[in-house]
Formats: C-alpha cells, sequence, structure tokens
C-alpha cells in the first residue's frame, strides 16, 4: 500500500470513529478526497482496503508484509466478552479481518485488555492498546486513525 493510499484509509478510519456528521454516501466521500488531490485510483485502492474483505487466495505481498491474510475468525472468551466493549471487540475483529492487527498483536492486546484497571475497555483503550502492541508505525497510523493523542494511556490504565 503507497503512502497516499494509506493517507486515505486513516482518513476514512478517521471519518467514521471521530466524524461529526452522520457516514455520508461513497460518492460524497470520493468528492471530498478528490478535492484534496487524491486520484481515483488511490481512493479505489483505499475503498478496496477498507470495505473489500480480503481475497483468501492472496499470498502475503512482498513488498508489504504486514498486510497478508487476514487471520481465521477467532472467537472471544467469556471474561473477554465480559471486559471489552461490543464496539471495541467488533472494532478488533474488523482490524484482524483487513490485516491491520496481526493475530500475535490481537493476542497481546487482549491480555493487556483483560488485565487492564477499569470495569470495561471501551473505544478509547481499544484505539491506545492498538498503538502499544502495533509495531510497524503505518499500521499503527491506520488502525488507530492517526491521532496522535494515543501515545498517551486513557485514565485509569497502569500499563
Amino acid at each position: 500500500m503507497n503512502e497516499r493510499v494509506g493517507e486515505i484509509v486513516a482518513w476514512l478510519i478517521r471519518q467514521f470513529l471521530y466524524g461529526e456528521q452522520p457516514v455520508v454516501a461513497q460518492e460524497t466521500l470520493v468528492r471530498d478526497l478528490v478535492r484534496r488531490g487524491y486520484s481515483l485510483d488511490e481512493i479505489h485502492a483505499a475503498f478496496a482496503s477498507v470495505f473489500m474483505p480480503p481475497d483468501p487466495d492472496d499470498e502475503t505481498p512482498a513488498s508489504n508484509p504486514g498486510m497478508g491474510k487476514a487471520a481465521p475468525g477467532r472467537a472471544f472468551t467469556p471474561l473477554e466478552i465480559a471486559k471489552i466493549s461490543p464496539a471495541a471487540r467488533g472494532m478488533l475483529v474488523y482490524l484482524s479481518h483487513v490485516g491491520l492487527l496481526q493475530p500475535g498483536e490481537l493476542e497481546v492486546l487482549l491480555l493487556e485488555a483483560v488485565d487492564a484497571n477499569t470495569p470495561e475497555v471501551g473505544m478509547k483503550e481499544i484505539r491506545w492498546l492498538l498503538s502499544q502492541v502495533i509495531q510497524d508505525p503505518d499500521r499503527a497510523l491506520m488502525a488507530t486513525g492517526g491521532d496522535p493523542y494515543f501515545a498517551d494511556p486513557p485514565e485509569g490504565n497502569s500499563h
């Protein structure tokens, strides 16, 4: 994934996670991105990586080893279900599915989430944990929406 496509993916994620307006039609998003100077090919590649499931027959590209096949479905344990909000679990499933969160990173994140000093781990805490466990800066940026806020732990988190 080239840098400009990654920028679009991060922008799309920010729109969906933090957008002040309701999610708009794809055509509106495309127009906004074209106005920002992106080409239709770049926009199409970004939309494909965000909205289309990975091809199960597609091998990990040699030029992008962190963005290969998504992990097979992983069931959450009863403890994870009790501790992690439904929205945060959904985000983890999505990020795993599109290859932004690798299986080993997911396991580390889930261990940290269950161990967190908070009654429920929500989106804010999950985004912070993502910024801590994903070592590839590009994937971390895309997974968290690129907000520099995630450098600081959420209140009540001792990790």
